[in-house]
């Protein structure tokens, strides 16, 4: 470890209050005497306690460089008898629950340790017992023997989905398995023998199976990698060698009706795709790269999106405080979030709660992914000169009571959104924004004068997508002190229990199984709106909109831990807590 990162992470441990100065600097004099690693020298010297560790770990794992081992990206390399470990594993394919299981039953853990190991393979992404090294909680030699005796060696056997001959450890598993477990599984590399159509049909039946909602497939040296997300998470599933790269790139660019030809330029296009008597839509984009054309795949499932305001995760305060929103007859609402974090989702949820026979409900969008029955969608084409903002303002003169907006990019779209709030009608639309308040101050930055977006908004939703802990391998734990005192939970309070997914076949080994919503909810009250006329800070909005009942982020996170939906490392990737 380099002698910076080596001071990084004890200012870390200083930070989190686990280190004093006094000991710190010792503790980076003894570590340049020895040359060892400075994790196991804090923990075998009994500076640092697990408990300690957990803390640290949740609070500042993902900030840690990879050179600290216990904390480190899966890009640390292991060298010597710890390569017969991975070998082991792969020749015994034992699972991450199979050994947490019996390092319990057989004591050779504590909860404790066991905890700690859980918590660091959460941010590292790497197998349990490559964690456990790292952490030296068990030598190699331990390891090894452990692994040899709970499962008979397996043989991997080449199997065939759709013509196209694959290589898969364990036959009727999905592709996905194989990316989860780092040195138990192996990416399933595609054979030269297999042609384009057989390879383009795997990627696509796979990818349905898996519940993926993208499909990338990237150029590489020296194969091109395909890979699926799965509940917002990347999974590399599959490797093709660059002789067959050309051909799957046509293959895909035809079925979506896309020029061939061109390869210098971006493309957009849709394509449809039939399994089992089902048709199911994907929206296709290339982008030129270094090696080749990169494609992303978008699966179009309605099921994904038209889902009613119970299906969305919201807490029944919460729910009841945006019915009351969207039952109001005008005025702006607004969804923020970052890309993907099921903005048009909640949209759409909200459309489905207003009476569409009544009303003339008009949406733009760019562009219209999914056809809704009922109501009048137009697509944005700048090409032909139709925008957010030109568009909005012909939809002005549709005799619409419900207009959607899929985005307010620019200062004459919320020009116009403001407006069209103003004038009567109820306008939904979407922000980037990272939390409800901070809506406000980005209407002011597209030039709305504060009393305009005072009278117009009527509240702001926020939101997150985290995982949802698998139902099917959940198990409880009784999480420690120092993650109670972070979450700002009270120690004496109760016995608190938290939970987390095993990995069963069920969620393909992640311990995790669809997502939920986590929501900040801002309905613009008469105090509000004389605050912002005013112009208050975000701070002094926010802090009237917490008295006046508003849930935050991550109080939404922390309840979805306490009821076992999901884990502290997800809320934590999604929400600072």
């Amino acid at each position: 470890m380099q002698s910076d990162t080596a001071q990084q992470v004890v200012a870390l441990l200083q930070a989190a209050g686990a280190l004093t100065p006094e000991v710190a600097e010792r503790v980076l004099m003894q570590r340049q005497q020895t040359e060892g690693n400075l994790l196991q020298t804090l923990i075998t010297s009994g500076i640092l306690s697990f408990a300690a560790l957990q803390e640290v770990v949740l609070r500042y794992g993902r900030f840690v460089d990879s050179d600290v081992p216990a904390l480190a990206s899966p890009r640390v390399a292991f060298e010597g008898t710890a390569e017969k470990v991975g070998q082991a594993v792969d020749e015994y394919s034992i699972d991450d629950a199979q050994l947490q299981t019996f390092l319990l039953q057989s004591g050779r853990l504590t909860q404790e340790q066991l905890d700690t190991a859980l918590q660091a393979r959460q941010h590292t992404g790497h197998p349990l017992w490559r964690t456990m090294l790292n952490l030296g909680l068990l030598t190699p030699q331990e390891m090894t023997e452990i692994i040899k005796t709970q499962g008979p060696p397996g043989q991997a056997q080449p199997t065939s989905t759709n013509g196209a001959m694959v290589e898969s450890p364990e036959p009727g598993r999905a592709l996905v398995l194989q990316a989860h477990h780092e040195v138990a599984r192996r990416v399933i590399e595609v054979e030269e023998t297999a042609t384009a159509v057989q390879i383009v049909n795997t990627i696509f039946e796979e990818a349905i199976q898996a519940r993926a909602t993208d499909i990338h497939i990237e150029p590489q040296v020296p194969r091109m990698r395909v890979r699926y997300r799965i509940d917002g998470m990347l999974f590399d599933v599959l490797t093709v060698p660059q002789l067959l790269e050309p051909s799957i790139i046509s293959r895909i660019k035809v079925l979506a009706d896309m020029n061939i030809t061109e390869r210098r330029l971006p493309q957009d296009g849709r394509l449809s795709f039939h399994l089992r008597e089902q048709e199911y839509n994907m929206r296709v984009a290339t982008i030129p790269t270094a090696h080749g054309e990169k494609l992303v795949l978008r699966l179009l499932m309605k099921s994904n999106v038209l889902t009613g305001l119970k299906q969305l995760g919201l807490e029944p305060d919460d729910e009841q405080r945006l019915r009351s929103l969207i039952a109001k007859p005008q005025g702006m609402i607004l969804v923020t979030g970052p890309i993907g974090s099921g903005k048009t989702t909640s949209l759409y949820a909200a459309l489905n709660e207003v009476n569409i026979l009544t009303n003339n409900i008009v949406t733009i969008e760019d562009p219209v992914e999914y056809q809704l029955t009922g109501i009048n969608q137009v697509e944005v084409d700048t090409k032909t000169g139709l925008t957010f903002a030109s568009g909005l303002r012909s939809i002005l003169r549709q005799d619409a009571d419900i207009l959607m907006v899929g985005e307010i990019r620019d200062v004459e779209t919320a020009t116009v959104a403001v407006r069209a709030a103003l004038t009567g009608q109820q306008l939904f639309s979407t922000l980037h924004t990272v939390d409800a308040p901070s809506a406000i101050t980005t209407l002011g930055n597209f030039s709305i004068q504060p009393y305009l977006i005072a009278s117009a908004l009527s509240g702001v939703v926020a939101q997150r997508l985290v995982r949802r802990i698998c139902p099917e391998c959940r198990r409880w734990y009784a999480p420690s002190a120092g993650v109670l005192r972070h979450l700002g939970l009270k120690l004496d309070q109760q016995e608190w229990q938290f939970a987390y997914g095993g990995g069963c076949e069920t969620c393909y080994y992640t311990g995790y199984l669809g997502r939920t919503g986590l929501f900040e909810i801002l309905r613009v009250s008469e105090t509000l709106r004389q605050l912002i006329t005013a112009q208050k800070s975000e701070q002094a909005l926010k802090a009237v909109a917490i008295q006046e009942g508003m849930h935050t982020l991550q109080h939404s996170g922390i309840a979805k831990i306490i009821q076992g939906v999901t884990t502290p490392q997800e809320v934590m990737r999604e929400v600072y807590l």
